[in-house]
């Protein structure tokens, strides 16, 4: 028998014998053109094309998108019927209303899909159809090997996969669709959609299977809409950022400082770092007592009434570049700044001139505005591990006084801050859990969100980075890093123009440190196309704006681009590397809680 008169066996056994379907029952013509993306069946007659059932399978091949077997010299390849036509005659026409069937013969267009290898489909390679080659509607065996095809990165079979959705095609429904979590996000992976076309429902759905899988994931919520999904869950720690975590300001970059309180213009920019500057040397002398008391004061620089040379001496210490500083002194810090020297003698001073003031003024506002209005004071800080509040002064045995720790104010304290960054590192020891960002109470907008996304994207990659290079045959567990709405938050370019930001370089080298992306965007057109020209899977939803979907065109054919604007909620369409062709989805609506139920208008 040869290999695809096997593929019409079907194992039903009837007085020992194994009933075999003849092909001829599912024939419809023959190769008639072959193009390098497509082919065309000429069809005897047009009764080829009724619907009908035979025994298990019901046949509609008057129709389109279901599956055919072309069988080759060179191989066995199935295809998808992807238009049909008749001639625009006349002639056609009354035939066809008189129900002439032999007189019409019927033109169907098919994309080839892959080739049959090993008792699966495999893709094409340089291989394709001839013309006179037979075809054949796929049988119910054929659909079943073309499903558990799909994914062509099968080396080594995982028992636990994600199934997230149902396929939908042949008009057969509730068809369960598997894939990896390798080959899902292997590439990077991106979820696309118009508001309400069903993108957060998707992504909860895969992180639910993901996490219970206990494959590892960083959540990023700007708005709080996950919060509720993990709550309580011992695998997954949840952190909310101005409310019981902090993060280290002595880890914010030059270049994350201005993208946070955005300085209007370059002289701006640089009175903006030089106050921060000036108090990472303040902190680091205040405790000393020289002549530099003079200048650093309370925990700033102050300039007014002290000599230029001493004020640029005191500037020039050495001070370790990861020093925090108190956010709550940078506005004091430029007041003090807002000083010029007063060039009347061959020892200068700095004074106070209402031009200097004016000059800053604007400065200043900006960042009163940016601080209160991100509520950046709760959440840039330091955790110390003996804070001083908790700190009792107690007379020893021998009368000295010393300090001693009050335990009961460290273990409530405890309970309230984390440090953000360094759990983030914590991330890569094999018994750490998951992690939730919820970054809604800091009144998160595209600034800070930048500035959060860009700080942590450095620090996950610096560390296993830093980690591979002294341990090169160390393999690291994988870590899944989901952003939503990732468009509000991607940076393209640093200040130099130069495409070097912390998830660009995720996108770039991520994988080889075991860090892969999970995106969602409801506008791919702002996404940067230096990340976007990173991400191997798509999964969209309904797309309609013609921007949007000139930036995704190089992921499907026009006519697949064209159906993106009619898919209703809850469809999609998934498309990747690791796919043996574009899949039509239904997703299955997770069990997790999500706090983005849209209100209902009218009664």
């Amino acid at each position: 028998m040869s290999e695809i008169d096997k593929l019409f066996t079907i194992s039903q056994q009837l007085d020992n014998n194994q009933i075999e379907r003849y092909k001829a029952e599912f024939y419809i013509g023959k190769i008639s053109r072959v193009y390098k993306d497509r082919c065309y069946v000429q069809t005897d007659n047009f009764s080829l094309l009724k619907s009908r059932i035979n025994r298990n399978d019901f046949l509609v091949p008057n129709t389109i998108n279901y599956l055919v077997v072309i069988e080759s010299i060179t191989g066995i390849y199935l295809a998808e019927v992807i238009s049909s036509q008749l001639n625009e005659e006349t002639i056609t026409h009354d035939a066809l209303i008189n129900n002439n069937d032999a007189s019409l013969h019927p033109l169907i267009q098919l994309k080839v899909i892959g080739i049959y290898q090993k008792e699966k489909f495999t893709l094409l390679g340089f291989s394709n159809v001839g013309i006179g080659d037979k075809v054949y509607i796929a049988t119910s065996k054929v659909e079943e090997i073309y499903q558990s095809s799909l994914e062509i990165i099968n080396n080594h079979q995982p028992k636990k996969r994600l199934s997230f959705a149902n396929m939908a095609f042949f008009g057969k429904k509730n068809i369960p669709f598997e894939i990896s979590p390798n080959g899902l996000l292997s590439n990077h992976f991106m979820i696309l959609g118009a508001t309400n076309s069903g993108k957060s429902t998707s992504a909860l759905s895969i992180l639910e299977q993901l996490h219970n899988q206990k494959i590892k994931f960083i959540l990023i919520d700007p708005t709080g809409e996950y919060c509720s999904a993990f709550k309580n869950d011992g695998n997954v720690d949840s952190l909310t950022l101005g409310e019981n975590t902090v993060m280290r300001t002595g880890k914010i970059t030059d270049q994350q400082w201005l993208t946070l309180l955005n300085p209007n213009t370059e002289n701006q920019e640089q009175q903006l770092i030089d106050a921060i500057s000036e108090l990472k040397i303040a902190k680091v002398l205040s405790s000393e007592t020289d002549y530099h008391s003079s200048i650093v004061t309370n925990g700033l620089i102050k300039k007014e009434n002290n000599s230029v040379r001493q004020v640029e001496e005191t500037l020039r210490t050495d001070i370790p570049d990861d020093t925090d500083i108190d956010i709550e002194k940078l506005i004091p810090q430029l007041q003090y700044d807002a000083v010029e020297e007063d060039g009347s003698n061959n020892n200068p001073y700095y004074i106070s001139t209402k031009f200097k003031r004016n000059n800053y003024k604007w400065l200043i506002d900006q960042v009163n505005y940016k601080l209160n209005k991100l509520k950046l004071v709760k959440f840039l800080g330091d955790v110390e591990d003996e804070p001083k509040e908790n700190q009792i002064n107690k007379t020893s045995e021998s009368g000295q006084n010393q300090v001693f720790i009050d335990e009961s104010k460290i273990l409530e304290e405890s309970k309230k801050e984390h440090d953000l960054l360094k759990e983030i590192s914590e991330l890569n020891n094999k018994n750490s859990k998951s992690l939730y960002v919820n970054a809604s109470k800091i009144g998160i907008n595209n600034d800070s969100g930048k500035m959060v996304i860009d700080l942590l994207c450095n620090e996950l990659l610096s560390e296993r980075m830093a980690y591979k290079l002294d341990n090169p045959k160390f393999s690291f567990e994988p870590i899944i890093l989901f952003i939503d709405e990732v468009h509000r938050y991607a940076l393209e370019k640093d200040i130099n123009g130069n495409y070097s930001t912390g998830l660009i370089n995720i996108a770039r080298e991520g994988r080889k440190y075991g860090i892969f992306l999970f995106l969602t965007s409801q506008s791919p057109k702002d996404i940067p196309s230096i990340i976007l020209n990173q991400i191997g899977t798509l999964l969209v939803h309904n797309l309609t704006g013609k921007d949007d979907l000139k930036v995704i065109s190089n992921y499907f054919d026009d006519s697949t681009l064209n159906s993106l604007g009619n898919l209703g909620q809850g469809d999609a369409i998934l498309t990747g590397v690791n796919l043996i062709k574009n899949i039509q989805l239904r997703i299955k609506p997770s069990a997790l809680t999500q706090n983005n139920k849209t209100p209902y208008i009218g009664e």
